[in-house]
């Protein structure tokens, strides 16, 4: 039995605890450690001192051995490093900040088991979180240069490339619908002479200020642009002609009750509208814009301050 246990000795505990089931009787054994005392008390008389030493030193060092494995075993079992519920007593909580050039875009949270974020976890987070962050500041700066290719700078509208690519779109999901689609032409009453008394600066606020009162005016689905210059334009997807004089109507009111302050002197504008529809006869783009374009001249012609419709098309 002693030959046995001194042969057992220099083999590693989970080797012991799968061979035989002598070894398996003996890792029991050696996990308690108020029998090795009483073990080599009560076989004193098999041999000396020195193997009854060397016999408990062993037991003691197979003890730790077999806590190790346990240990080893239990952190090799997979666990998740993200857990769906956070805030548990025993969660971990790891964050790292997303940062690029000097800027905060944000946090990388992550939850997960008690122990589960080391340091190599943690490494592994702070790149990810870092190359996160580069690729939100590559998307914000796409974005940004999309918007200012596609808006005028001054009013926030859509620019004129953007108007005739929106507009050829909204003909086309028109025509597939089978809805009516209707264009509003709009220019500012006598805003030349308006620069000339005042000068560039106050044309820019009135501009702002006119721009925001036809955005007012306007429906969700709608789309305002500055045409150019002081003229804007309104596309009206799902309307005919006569709902176009309505809305262009309302919208030139607005403009006639629109009293901009500049300094200490307040200004009054208006506007002079023309209004085309497919209902009417257009059924391109060019010719949306042609007819709403001669509608507004007529508008201007007869007084300004007014709205017209435009006629049938000539033939």
């Amino acid at each position: 039995m002693l030959k046995r246990i001194f042969a057992l000795r220099t083999q590693r505990a989970n080797k012991i605890a799968g061979e035989t089931q002598l070894a398996r009787g003996l890792r029991q054994f050696a996990l308690n450690p108020r029998t090795h005392e009483n073990f080599a008390r009560r076989n004193q008389h098999w041999f000396g001192r020195k193997q009854r030493r060397d016999l408990i030193r062993w037991l003691h060092g197979a003890r730790k051995r077999a806590r190790f494995q346990r240990h080893i075993a239990h952190r090799s079992r997979p666990r998740p490093l993200f857990r769906p519920a956070a805030g548990r007593p025993g969660e971990s909580l790891l964050v790292h900040p997303l940062r690029f050039r000097n800027r905060l875009q944000g946090a990388l949270v992550a939850v997960g088991e008690k122990g589960a974020f080391d340091t190599a976890v943690a490494r592994v987070l702070a790149l990810v979180a870092n190359q996160a962050a580069a690729a939100i500041d590559l998307v914000e700066l796409v974005e940004t240069n999309r918007s200012l290719a596609l808006h005028d700078g001054l009013t926030g509208l859509l620019n004129r490339r953007a108007f005739d690519e929106a507009l050829s779109r909204a003909l086309a999901q028109a025509f597939r619908a089978e809805k009516p689609l209707a264009l509003l032409m709009i220019d500012l009453d006598h805003f030349k002479q308006l620069n000339d008394t005042h000068g560039h600066a106050v044309g820019d606020i009135v501009l702002q200020g006119a721009a925001a009162e036809i955005r007012g005016q306007t429906r969700g689905g709608d789309l305002t642009a500055r045409y150019g210059g002081e003229e804007f334009a309104v596309i009206l997807p799902d309307t005919d002609g006569p709902a176009a004089f309505r809305m262009a109507e309302r919208v030139r009111k607005a403009l006639a009750d629109c009293v901009v302050d500049v300094g200490r002197e307040q200004v009054r504008i208006s506007g002079s509208c023309g209004v085309s529809a497919t209902d009417l006869g257009y059924d391109t783009a060019e010719a949306l814009i042609r007819s709403a374009d001669e509608a507004l001249y007529a508008s201007k012609a007869t007084g300004r301050n007014r709205t017209s419709l435009a006629g049938a098309p000539r033939s």
